[in-house]
């Protein structure tokens, strides 16, 4: 399986769409955003989301035919003089299908390493939210280190119930 830089192309756009459709759906504890919100979005703002820029990309690892994408993850750099320093995970996601398989681990280290040889930052940091034991060993593994707890940090609301979940702020440190 291929690892690939989604950028603001069609076909890209098709692939991004489509996975992170499923991702919100599939794992809503897992992002910040709803399935919701995703769908009510431009195309304008979304192929900005994945743009591949100097700072900015989100790689993807394409399926055995070569014709969707089965696992993604963003990274951008932060901006400003005082944050710059510092760059953020974000949308890491695996169809449940292809789990189990080391996609993960290849996603995030080719991340780690695309960010360690083409962006100057010192940290990269993510969240993940409390329960998600595999993703934590994932980035425990990777190096990724706890720093913090951001308490409620997500709101998922049904008709039935409304449910808060706690996010674990975790870096890792590259120099």
């Amino acid at each position: 399986m291929d690892l690939i830089i989604l950028d603001d192309d069609d076909l890209s756009l098709a692939r991004f769409k489509k996975l992170r459709a499923e991702a919100l759906a599939q794992a809503p504890e897992a992002f910040g955003s709803s399935l919701d919100d995703f769908l009510n979005e431009s195309e304008q703002f979304l192929r900005g989301q994945i743009k591949k820029e100097s700072n900015r990309f989100v790689l993807a690892i394409l399926d055995e035919n070569g014709s969707d994408i089965c696992a993604m993850g963003g990274f951008f750099r932060r901006k400003g003089k005082k944050l710059e320093h510092k760059g953020v995970v974000w949308g890491v996601y695996v169809s449940p299908s292809k789990r189990g398989k080391g996609l993960a681990a290849l996603l995030m280290q080719g991340l780690i390493d695309r960010v360690k040889s083409n962006i100057a930052v010192e940290a990269i940091q993510l969240t993940v939210s409390e329960g998600n034991e595999p993703a934590m060993r994932l980035y425990e593994r990777l190096g990724f280190k706890a720093y913090g707890r951001e308490e409620r940090a997500l709101r998922i609301s049904s008709k039935e119930k409304t449910v808060y979940l706690d996010e674990v702020m975790m870096e890792l440190r590259l120099n």
